[in-house]
């Protein structure tokens, strides 16, 4: 490259001072991509020309120019009433220069090269089928799936939001807060901590449980910001405020655990559970029965053990009919 090649330094201007003819112009091009040191210089001059422009009106740019093109150019900075022109030239100079921007640095004497970037959001998706299945995301985050469940992670600069159809857990390490769960009626911003997202079917509240931990609701309908702590569950319906409800036992997380524990509980709250963690549809038939009070702790039994510890319990059996399963045996009171 000849740095006092007159022709060069007349192309240059040209082409910034829109005057270049188009075989100017592709002479130019194809100067520039030629080598490396080209593109350098012709950045450097994009930004000297720009310095020059912003005088006043009675400044000779064209002869300021063809003088200052003789000496070594660097940043020499640009004032804000130069902005306009300093995006519009060099908007012009990233389409010669490959999309890089470049320039020679006085201070340190080396080239530096800076990537215009634009960075889109992402958005993975987590599926899971017939069984449970675990997912370690960044930073130490753990995403837990219940069966046919599908979770969507979209990363907008740095920030996570989250939306669940299905059943997941999500463990948030400390020092981790740009997690947000997403509902069509609200958001739950998450701190570090254990939490359960159950959104089932679009007509069902979104429930999200707080097992450990901190997070903060918002509704749409209402701007209303709830904040839920361990043991904390609260759900969120279109048209409703959010509603805030406690967690008497960890049955609620036995598609996890595989634990379900009842002390002193009726049957007609039992069984919706039992049949839920089995996948079946339980019915009692025998009225009264439902009455019956169950002190077990089931630590993934089949459900062949179950209808067992009922037949001993209860004195009640279990039958199998068009594909539901009725419970009869004796009542109480």
């Amino acid at each position: 490259m000849n740095i006092d090649n007159e022709h060069i330094d007349l192309l240059i201007f040209r082409f910034l001072d829109k005057s270049a003819t188009e075989q100017e112009s592709a002479e130019l091009l194809k100067w520039v991509n030629s080598h490396i040191d080209n593109k350098l210089y012709f950045q450097s001059a994009a930004r000297q020309f720009v310095s020059m422009s912003g005088y006043s009106n009675n400044f000779d740019v064209e002869k300021a120019w063809k003088k200052n093109t003789k000496q070594k150019l660097v940043d020499t900075g640009i004032a804000a009433s130069k902005t306009k022109i300093l995006v519009a030239v060099l908007s012009t100079a990233l389409i010669l220069t490959g999309g890089c921007v470049w320039w020679l640095s006085a201070d340190q004497k080396e080239n530096t090269k800076q990537e215009i970037v634009t960075v889109q959001p992402k958005t993975d998706i987590y599926k899971s089928t017939d069984s449970i299945k675990e997912i370690q995301l960044a930073n130490g985050v753990k995403l837990t799936l219940d069966a046919n469940t599908e979770v969507e992670v979209t990363n907008d600069a740095g920030q996570n939001t989250v939306f669940v159809s299905g059943r997941a857990l999500l463990q948030v390490p400390v020092g981790v807060n740009n997690y947000t769960i997403n509902t069509p009626d609200g958001t739950c911003k998450l701190g570090e901590g254990l939490f359960q997202i159950e959104h089932k079917d679009s007509t069902d509240p979104v429930s999200i449980k707080v097992v450990e931990g901190t997070a903060v609701v918002t509704t749409n309908n209402t701007a209303e910001k709830v904040s839920i702590s361990k043991n904390n569950a609260v759900a969120l319906q279109k048209g409703k405020v959010a509603v805030r409800d406690t967690m008497h036992n960890a049955n609620f997380m036995a598609w996890k655990t595989g634990v379900l524990e009842f002390d002193n509980t009726p049957l007609h709250q039992a069984i919706p559970l039992i049949a839920e963690y089995y996948k079946i549809v339980i019915e009692i038939e025998t009225t009264g029965l439902e009455n019956c009070l169950l002190n077990a702790k089931l630590d993934r039994y089949s459900f062949d053990e179950v209808k067992m510890m009922f037949e001993i319990a209860f004195n009640a059996k279990f039958r199998e009919d068009s594909g539901k399963v009725y419970l009869s045996g004796t009542a109480c009171k």
